[in-house]
């Protein structure tokens, strides 16, 4: 348990390290939407807006009340996580089969399963059925 708190202010700077990450790549993805996925890129934009907006939530947790966000760090990483997941896996419904998006997308749900193995503080388990609620979602 003492470990658990000995990471505390690692735990807070990966997970804004990794918030702002995702978003840059979700705005980065958002400059292809016009090319790749031209039948609903509105949408796709509105579904990136709230997913970046959703995520801020945890981060000012993070740096307003960083005991309560460590105390509940496993529930946040995995949720905010989920997001991540739903919002990708929103973006690839909203693609026809002609999109390029309809094939390609998917790539961001490999950086985000990457990412939830490589760059969290989370137990094996809690990782691996995060991971699997995401790859669940995407069959």
């Amino acid at each position: 348990m003492a470990y658990q708190v000995d990471l505390a202010y690692e735990k807070r700077r990966v997970f804004l390290q990794t918030y702002l990450l995702c978003s840059l790549l979700y705005l980065m993805y958002a400059v292809l939407d016009v090319w790749a996925l031209p039948s609903a890129y509105v949408d796709a934009w509105l579904i990136r807006m709230i997913v970046i907006g959703l995520g801020a939530l945890p981060c000012l947790l993070a740096q307003h009340r960083p005991e309560l966000f460590v105390r509940y760090y496993t529930l946040i990483t995995c949720t905010t996580y989920l997001v991540w997941g739903a919002g990708i896996e929103a973006i690839i419904l909203l693609a026809r089969p002609g999109d390029i998006a309809w094939d390609a997308y998917y790539a961001g749900l490999i950086l985000v399963s990457m990412a939830l193995y490589s760059w969290t503080y989370l137990l094996p388990r809690h990782a691996a059925a995060t991971g699997l609620a995401i790859a669940l979602a995407y069959i």
